[in-house]
């Protein structure tokens, strides 16, 4: 009987509760034990209408309340300084992972701009083939690396026909603009795996490789002659250019130079031949 008493008495005091992790005090002004759990009910029973969760409530006599909100208030200063913690970490973590990005992006840009410099170095400005130093180095690679069995590699020799009696009546404009697309007319009759320099002048060096035979090599030179030779207009001109080609297999381990020059001999006979041909070399 005293303890319904008690629980029915009006006092002040603090009731201190947590639902939906938030702290809230009660009897502000006097109030009955039963009104004290009324009310927290009330609370947790319209949260949870809300869809909002509810973790625990407690009413306690005014004696041991004002620990509980000592409690509360370490409980939420220990909190407080967690949230602190993680997020100056969470931020420390973006920073570092900003400046990761940053320098790899960095490292990306300056890949890319190596990379641009060795094909510009690599690469004739006029005509975008390559020029006679990296064909030599590639050539020599060719030689010494492993083939596979039936495959060949062959050299072709290019010179346009009379290109110098046309440089010097129709100017140097023209001649770069024949240069440039004798260049592009090569390209467009051989493979993407084939190599095309430009050896100086009007020199091509055109090597092949995969094939199987040095009349597939000729057959391949006799392409590049044909697509060479369609009429070509430059401005309110219009040409025809021709040109000779000597055509020869790539022995195993042979030196460049050495390739080259027996590549360039069967030129002069394709040309000493009336021109505008193909000539293999024994």
């Amino acid at each position: 009987m005293a303890n319904e008493k008690e629980s029915n008495a009006m006092f002040w005091g603090f009731v201190l509760g947590a639902i939906g992790g938030a702290a809230f005090a009660l009897l502000r002004t006097p109030r009955s034990g039963r009104e004290i759990r009324g009310e927290i009910t009330s609370q947790a029973s319209r949260l949870t209408s809300r869809g909002q969760q509810t973790t625990s409530y407690t009413w306690q006599p005014p004696g041991s309340v004002q620990q509980q909100a000592a409690d509360v208030a370490e409980t939420v200063q220990q909190q407080a300084a967690s949230a602190t913690a993680a997020a100056s970490d969470l931020q420390e973590e973006m920073a570092s992972s900003v400046k990761a990005a940053q320098e790899q992006a960095s490292d990306v840009v300056d890949a890319a701009g190596e990379a641009v410099d060795e094909v510009g170095q690599a690469t004739d400005d006029l005509t975008g083939a390559l020029k006679r130093d990296e064909a030599l180095r590639r050539l020599a690679r060719m030689a010494h690396a492993r083939r596979r069995p039936g495959a060949e590699s062959a050299v072709v020799f290019c010179d346009v026909d009379h290109f110098k009696g046309i440089n010097d009546s129709r100017g140097h404009a023209v001649g770069d603009a024949i240069l440039r697309e004798t260049a592009r007319r090569i390209r467009g009759a051989t493979r993407d795996a084939d190599l095309i320099a430009r050896m100086g002048g009007d020199e091509f060096l055109v090597v092949l490789d995969g094939i199987h035979s040095i009349e597939e090599a000729v057959a391949i030179a006799d392409k590049i002659r044909r697509a060479v030779e369609q009429p070509l207009t430059i401005g309110s001109d219009v040409l025809q250019i021709h040109l000779s080609a000597g055509v020869t297999l790539l022995q195993e381990g042979e030196q460049p130079d050495v390739v080259i020059a027996r590549a360039d001999e069967a030129m002069y006979r394709a040309k000493a031949g009336g021109r505008n041909a193909v000539a293999a070399a024994p």
